[in-house]
């Protein structure tokens, strides 16, 4: 199977990290994948949460980018979740979807020393659910930290799906 008809979601909170995510679409489209990723304007909660599952269907894999901004949420909790960003339910419904076989999700940490595009601050309150949510994802996953736009563009390069290992 050719990767061209492979997507690939790109989870990020925008105003932190759009122009990493703008270099992990370029990096895979390099590669021949279909980047897919959201950006939300004026939509409703209902609507966003079924935009992020319709987006996220038909991907094979997720590749989140996770800094300290929590970013925007619904205006309450889902039924059934804590408090989560719009950006972290996409990591949450990607982990989900496991028809018709679980999505290879892939997770890149900023670091303190990442340059961010708007790293204004946000209130205390919303970045301690950042933070916890860090440490969440950190727990027992396999993820990489990066520094800079140098060290995740290698980072995407060396990125294999499990797709690719089988042509080895």
């Amino acid at each position: 199977e050719r990767p061209m008809s492979r997507r690939i979601f790109i989870s990020a909170v925008s105003k932190e990290l759009q122009s990493y995510r703008k270099l992990v679409s370029e990096s895979l489209r390099k590669r021949g994948y279909i980047p897919v990723d959201q950006e939300i304007f004026n939509l409703t909660d209902q609507e966003i949460v079924h935009l992020l599952k319709d987006k996220l269907a038909p991907c094979e894999a997720v590749v989140c980018l996770i800094g300290h901004r929590y970013g925007a949420e619904p205006s309450k909790p889902l039924d059934g979740f804590p408090r989560r960003s719009f950006t972290q339910l996409e990591y949450i419904f990607a982990r989900a979807m496991t028809e018709p076989r679980p999505k290879h999700i892939s997770l890149f940490l900023t670091t303190d020393q990442t340059p961010l595009d708007h790293p204004h601050d946000e209130p205390d309150e919303l970045r301690e659910l950042q933070r916890t949510y860090r440490a969440e994802v950190t727990r027992d996953r396999n993820w990489r930290a990066f520094n800079d736009a140098k060290e995740l563009r290698a980072e995407i390069a060396e990125l294999r799906f499990p797709w690719e290992q089988s042509a080895e």
